[in-house]
């Protein structure tokens, strides 16, 4: 095992990839699907680095942010309801800042000003975790 840049114990690639993989099957995720092994190489360094962790009791995604918000460093990712999904709707079929804040709002414990405050490698992850994980749509594709 090796070390990140902070000295934490990197978990092998190969666990990570089964740590992700075990997640995905319970979650239900197609792994024939077209984007199935895009998400796992875009999520293997935050589980090797154990910044992103899954807790299958509670169906939360825990994920140590790069540049804490405030006083928040982690973040929970977690399915939300029909009222959370009609704010998100507001914004289909748009890629901007906002339909970007608006999902995370919904599908994280951060308030709509906090998720102006998130960076780019952040949101990147969170986003992956989000619509990969959580409202099962492949990254890119409507």
């Amino acid at each position: 095992m090796g070390k990140d840049k902070e000295g934490k114990k990197l978990i092998s690639r190969e666990l990570a990839e089964g740590m992700l993989k075990r997640w995905a099957e319970y979650l239900e995720l197609d792994p024939d699907s077209e984007l199935y092994d895009d998400l796992i190489k875009e999520l293997r360094m935050p589980v090797r680095t154990q910044r992103l962790t899954f807790e299958i009791e509670t169906q939360v995604f825990l994920y140590q942010l790069f540049s804490p918000i405030g006083e928040k460093g982690i973040v929970e990712l977690k399915d939300c309801d029909f009222e959370a999904k009609e704010v998100i709707e507001n914004y289909k079929d748009k890629e901007t800042v906002k339909s970007s804040r608006a999902l995370l709002s919904q599908y994280t414990d951060l308030t709509v000003e906090q998720t102006a405050k998130i960076k780019t490698r952040d949101s990147n992850i969170m986003t992956a975790v989000t619509l990969g994980f959580l409202a099962q749509v492949a990254p890119g594709r409507k």
